[in-house]
C-alpha cells in the first residue's frame, strides 16, 4: 500500500476539489473520484498543472457496482489507497420537510448514506 496516497469522492469541486489540491501540495498522489466528467477532470489538471500527481475515475458512489469498480481499480492499480475522504454529496433544498419530495429524500439518503457506507466497506 502506498502511505502516501489519497482517493476523495466528490473531488470535482468545492471543498473536495480544495482537499484534493491541498492533499496534492503535501506531495500525496491523489485519485479523483465524482460523477462530473469535467469537473473531475479540471480538478486533476489543477494539480497536475502544479507538478502533483492525480488521476480520475468517474463513479456515481450511490451505484455499488460503480464503487466496486472504483476500489478494484484502485487495489489493481496501485496496491491500494490508505486514506479516504468521502465527501461526495448533493445539494440539499431548503423548504419544509412537507414540501421535499420522494424522489429528492432518495437520492441524498442514496449519496450521502449509501455512498458513504459503500465506500468505506469496499
Amino acid at each position: 500500500m502506498k502511505e502516501n496516497s489519497i482517493v476523495i469522492t466528490g473531488a470535482g469541486s468545492g471543498i473536495g476539489r480544495a482537499i484534493a489540491v491541498a492533499a496534492a501540495e503535501e506531495g500525496m498522489s491523489v485519485l479523483v473520484a465524482d460523477i462530473d466528467e469535467k469537473g473531475g477532470n479540471q480538478t486533476v489538471a489543477e494539480i497536475t498543472g502544479k507538478g502533483g500527481k492525480a488521476r480520475f475515475i468517474k463513479t456515481d458512489v450511490s451505484a455499488i457496482a460503480q464503487v466496486q469498480k472504483l476500489f478494484a481499480t484502485i487495489q489493481t492499480g496501485t496496491g491500494g489507497f490508505p486514506i479516504l475522504v468521502n465527501n461526495a454529496g448533493v445539494p440539499g433544498r431548503f423548504a419544509p420537510i412537507v414540501d421535499m419530495s420522494d424522489e429528492t429524500w432518495h437520492k441524498t439518503m442514496s449519496v450521502h448514506l449509501n455512498g458513504t457506507f459503500y465506500c468505506l466497506r469496499e
